[in-house]
């Protein structure tokens, strides 16, 4: 088992570049649907400029922040898996057997550091080994995005029925 604080490296160097690079992306899609609304909207008013709709002001930054971290979270998804590993080695933790379904296992690993535990998956499970539970992380997605699109629906749905303003350009 390693000590706890050699694994405070690996995770802050994880969390800072999962920060880094979600707000690289969220503010790249945003800047490219501002600029396609602009265009737009310019095509369509003949340059004179009028107030947007509340869905055409935040829903952009919605759905740039849910593709930043879609982006993100299954780029670092095999940096995760190794963390988690490295943090639950030593810890008595017992899985479920879905050989038979019906009894447990412990988990009994050694590993000597991140890189240890990076090609000790590599060449005893594979490039698969990597995204065991990558399923979950998809169901969460698609669950968030059938949100953002009801969310979206309903707002439309509702500023037609009170006029309270356009239907949005994005």
């Amino acid at each position: 088992m390693i000590p706890l604080l050699s694994l405070v490296v690996p995770s802050t160097i994880t969390t800072l570049v999962r920060y880094i690079l979600t707000s690289a992306i969220q503010y790249t899609m945003l800047y490219f649907i501002h600029q396609r609304q602009r265009k737009k909207y310019m095509e369509n008013n003949e340059g004179t400029p009028a107030a947007r709709s509340m869905l055409d002001a935040y829903f952009p930054e919605l759905f740039s922040a849910f593709t930043g971290h879609l982006i993100i979270d299954t780029a670092l998804y095999p940096v995760e898996t190794v963390l988690h590993r490295l943090l639950l080695q030593g810890t008595r933790t017992i899985i479920d057997n879905t050989d038979d379904g019906l009894s447990v296992l412990p988990i009994t690993t050694q590993y000597y550091g991140f890189w240890d535990c990076f090609t000790v998956i590599r060449y005893e499970e594979g490039i698969t080994g990597f995204y065991k539970g990558f399923g979950a992380l998809l169901l969460q997605y698609a669950i968030h995005a059938f949100i953002l699109k009801s969310t979206k629906f309903v707002y439309i749905k509702l500023a037609e029925e009170f006029g309270m303003d356009k239907t949005p350009t994005t």
